[in-house]
């Protein structure tokens, strides 16, 4: 869960800095970096909560004692691949719109 969260704040923190870079009008070059960084930064995290998601069913169908925490992380991992599925959706067409064609 730890990685998770880390790559989730991390993808948080890089699309904070591509808005910012809009605002002050960065190089192309330093945007596409970022937008490349956040879609390697995406990969990761759909694989990391893909197995928290397994993991946390896995655990709520053996443990009945903790089934509530299983379901609460299995939740807040949906929710993580969910986010980096749309983030990595962003980056990727918003990159192939700036490139131009």
């Amino acid at each position: 869960m730890r990685t998770v969260l880390f790559f989730v704040l991390f993808l948080s923190a890089l699309l904070v800095f591509y808005t910012i870079g809009n605002y002050q009008e960065f190089l192309d070059e330093n945007q596409h970096i970022i937008l490349a960084a956040a879609t390697v930064t995406a990969i990761p995290l759909l694989f990391f909560s893909a197995a928290g998601i397994a993991v946390s069913i896995v655990l709520a169908v053996k443990n009945h004692e903790r089934r509530t925490r299983a379901v609460v992380s299995a939740v807040c991992s949906f929710f993580a691949c969910a986010y980096g599925f749309a983030v990595m959706l962003a980056t990727r067409l918003i990159d192939f719109l700036a490139g131009g064609a």
